[in-house]
């Protein structure tokens, strides 16, 4: 019953896995540029 899906997970999971793992690098990106964003103003904010 269930050796279709899983076929299905191992011809999925390789693309899937791909999408996950990418999908986390380009969160930490954005996530590492809010920070760097957020010390900068708050280096502004400081100076003044």
């Amino acid at each position: 019953m269930a050796s279709p899906y899983v076929a299905l997970f191992y011809w999925i999971a390789p693309s899937t896995t791909a999408g996950i793992v990418g999908t986390f690098a380009l969160a930490s990106g954005l996530l590492l540029m809010i920070m760097v964003l957020l010390g900068i103003i708050m280096h502004h904010r400081n100076n003044r």
